[in-house]
């Protein structure tokens, strides 16, 4: 779909910018931000792109268990 296209396009356009600079963000993309605990991430979704918290509680299920992995 033209969505689908979008949404491949602009990730595209961020691994670019990824490998190129070491930075994904680009002028006109959506900010992508730093990652660290508590921050906010990069969420793709039908909506688009946006730098939001993401309360999916899976996501504290992939943290506790990769944290468990680094003992």
């Amino acid at each position: 779909t033209p969505a689908d296209r979008a949404v491949a396009r602009a990730m595209g356009d961020y691994w670019t910018n990824f490998a190129k600079a070491g930075d994904p963000n680009g002028a006109s993309l959506t900010r992508w931000p730093g990652a660290g605990a508590g921050d906010p991430m990069l969420l793709v979704d039908a909506a688009g792109f946006a730098a939001r918290h993401d309360d999916d509680p899976r996501l504290d299920s992939i943290t506790h268990a990769l944290a468990l992995q680094s003992r």
